[in-house]
């Protein structure tokens, strides 16, 4: 059975399609990336709400075709800070294939609806890219942060469970 192939469906997108008012997806590709990347930390009560950052490249590494990593940068001037790191990725092997991302803000730049409009421009870059495939998030029953985000943005909780997590669809 053939795959679609997400990070070719993402490459054939403009490059305005990364880029919102305030912050922009900068795909990881070189050894600098890797290194400001690995600069990224989150406190430890926050580290249990996301992936940590060796597993979401060890997924890109693995099967980079459908896990595809980006710095997230704030869009201020000629060097943007790296504010954050987000990872798009088309789930296979599960009952029906789903987009879904796995992100975080680092805590110097939380609470500035960052993390919002990150997420709005994951939503739209995967409806871009593969407008068939639906969207499903895993979140941790207790990131209640997370959970009133994807809320807020338009998903809906589903019966579906992703080991203990909760799974929030978009319809």
């Amino acid at each position: 059975m053939w795959v679609m192939n997400l990070m070719e469906k993402l490459d054939a997108l403009p490059a305005d399609c990364f880029r919102s008012r305030r912050i922009c997806f900068q795909r990881i590709r070189t050894e600098e990336d890797l290194f400001r990347m690995g600069l990224l930390s989150l406190p430890p009560e926050q580290q249990a709400a996301v992936n940590p950052l060796w597993f979401s490249l060890g997924r890109a590494y693995i099967a980079p075709e459908q896990n595809v990593p980006f710095l997230i940068l704030q869009r201020v001037d000629e060097r943007p800070a790296v504010i954050g790191f987000i990872q798009l990725h088309k789930r296979l092997g599960t009952e029906r294939e789903a987009l879904s991302w796995s992100f975080f803000i680092i805590p110097a730049f939380q609470g500035m609806g960052l993390g919002a409009e990150a997420a709005k421009l994951a939503i739209s870059l995967l409806r871009s890219a593969m407008p068939e495939v639906p969207i499903h998030l895993s979140v941790e029953r207790d990131n209640s942060a997370g959970r009133r985000l994807y809320a807020k943005l338009g998903l809906h909780l589903s019966r579906e469970r992703d080991g203990d997590d909760l799974v929030y669809v978009l319809p």
